[in-house]
């Protein structure tokens, strides 16, 4: 089994928060890289700095306001990479369009899903028709609330 790297960016670090993404990540070897950031760095620099300072071969990029409500993540993520190994990113969102650098621009082209919670109440916003566990959809970018990287 391949070790995982989580990485985060956020303004200010959520002890609580870190402790719900760890047991979701379960395996005793994980490595976290949390980066208190407040506008020093763009999103991208800090995924970027992540990428390079992790020690494992599986980088897991995710905001730090999402809830994992899975449990066993570093066991699901392997498993995604032993059946789909000719993919080097998977998210959870993207699209196959992108004109203007906004992914959800082209509503046609979106593919993934995402839960919101706000204000007590939870909705899914389903991009595909179809769950995509079973099945993975070619995108040219993945939205940047969840993603995982095999670096090699």
């Amino acid at each position: 089994m391949e070790l995982l790297t989580v990485v985060i960016s956020t303004r200010e670090i959520d002890e609580k928060h870190i402790r719900t993404v760890k047991k979701a990540f379960s395996h005793p070897k994980t490595e976290f890289l949390i980066y208190e950031n407040d506008n020093k760095m763009s999103l991208p620099e800090v995924y970027n700095k992540g990428l390079e300072e992790a020690s494992n071969n599986y980088v897991v990029f995710m905001h730090d306001d999402l809830v994992i409500k899975s449990t066993n993540m570093s066991n699901k993520v392997n498993k995604l990479f032993d059946k789909f190994p000719d993919y080097g990113i998977i998210g959870v969102a993207g699209t196959t369009d992108l004109a203007n650098g906004i992914w959800w621009d082209i509503r046609k082209s979106m593919h993934g899903r995402m839960s919101h919670t706000k204000d007590g109440k939870t909705w899914t916003n389903k991009y595909s028709k179809e769950s995509l566990i079973d099945k993975l959809e070619d995108v040219v970018t993945c939205d940047g609330v969840f993603y995982i990287v095999d670096k090699r």
